[in-house]
C-alpha cells in the first residue's frame, strides 16, 4: 500500500494519506516505525502500526487523567476496566506508567496527607480510611501518619472547637461539648486528645444562652401554662437542653 503524504495536525499527530484510506497516527509511531523512509506499507504492517498507535491512544488518555490530579494504582485500574482494556495490555500500561515516574503511591501518599490537613478538617483515621479505599496499603499508610507531629492534630482540634463554641447561639454548655466531641470522632480525631482539648474549654456565653433560651420557651409554653407552672415547664426544657441546675436557678434570680 502506497503511502501518499503526512499532514502534521494538532498536538503529537500526523494524518497519513494513503492509497485507500487516511490514518491519524501520533509522531512517536511515525519515529518508530521509521514511516518517514517509506513509501509502502504492507497489510500486515499497517495493522501492527493501528494496533500500536491504539495503545499508544489509551496510554495517553491515562496521562490526561493522571495530569488532573495525583492517582493511585487502584485508580488507574478501575479508570482501565471503564475503557474496557485487555488485561495485558492493562499491564503494560501500569509498568510504563511506574518506569517513567507517572504513577508514584509513596509521593500520592504523603500529597494526600498534607492536602488533607490543610485544606480539611478531616483527622487521621478519615484520612486512613480513605486512603484504604484508595488502595493504599495500611502498614505504609500508618507510617507516614504516625511521622505526623501530634501537635498538628491538636491545633486543628483546638481550631475547630474554637470556631463551634464562637458560632453557638442556642446550646448550653454540656450539649454543645457533646455535639463537638461527635463532629471530631466522626471526622476521625483520636478520642484521647478530643477530650483531653474539650476539658480545658469554657463556654463563656452560657448565662446570655440561657437567658435567650429561657424567654423564648416562655414565649412558646405562655399559651399553654401559666404562673408556677409556666416557670415549672420552662426550667424542665431548660435542663433537657443541658443547662446545668445551678445555671436555671441563677437565670431565676435575675
Amino acid at each position: 500500500m502506497k503511502i501518499i503524504k503526512y499532514t502534521k495536525q494538532k498536538g503529537n499527530t500526523y494524518r497519513v494519506d494513503l492509497e485507500n484510506e487516511s490514518i491519524i497516527l501520533y509522531d512517536d509511531i511515525l519515529i518508530k516505525e521509521e514511516l518517514l523512509l517509506k513509501k509502502q506499507l504492507s497489510e500486515k504492517e499497517l495493522e501492527k502500526i493501528k494496533k500500536e498507535n491504539e495503545n499508544l491512544n489509551t496510554y495517553y488518555k491515562v496521562l490526561k487523567y493522571l495530569n488532573k490530579k495525583m492517582r493511585t494504582e487502584k485508580e488507574v485500574i478501575e479508570f482501565l476496566k471503564k475503557e474496557n482494556i485487555e488485561e495485558e495490555k492493562k499491564e503494560e500500561i501500569l509498568k510504563k506508567l511506574k518506569k517513567e515516574k507517572y504513577l508514584n503511591e509513596e509521593k500520592y501518599l504523603e500529597a494526600y496527607i498534607n492536602d488533607k490537613i490543610k485544606f480539611t478538617k478531616d483527622g487521621p483515621e478519615k484520612i486512613k480510611d480513605n486512603l484504604k479505599k484508595l488502595g493504599l496499603k495500611e502498614e505504609e499508610i500508618n507510617l507516614k501518619l504516625e511521622s505526623i507531629e501530634s501537635y498538628i492534630w491538636y491545633e486543628k482540634i483546638e481550631k475547630i472547637i474554637a470556631k463551634k463554641m464562637l458560632q453557638n447561639k442556642t446550646d448550653s454548655e454540656y450539649r454543645l461539648k457533646n455535639k463537638i466531641k461527635i463532629y471530631l470522632l466522626t471526622n476521625g480525631y483520636p478520642k484521647e486528645m478530643v477530650t483531653e482539648l474539650l476539658e480545658k474549654v469554657k463556654q463563656t456565653k452560657d448565662i446570655e444562652i440561657i437567658k435567650k433560651e429561657k424567654a423564648k420557651l416562655e414565649n412558646k409554653l405562655k399559651r399553654k401554662y401559666s404562673d408556677t407552672t409556666l416557670i415549672y415547664q420552662v426550667k424542665n426544657r431548660l435542663l433537657q437542653k443541658g443547662f446545668t441546675l445551678e445555671e436555671v436557678k441563677d437565670v431565676y434570680k435575675e
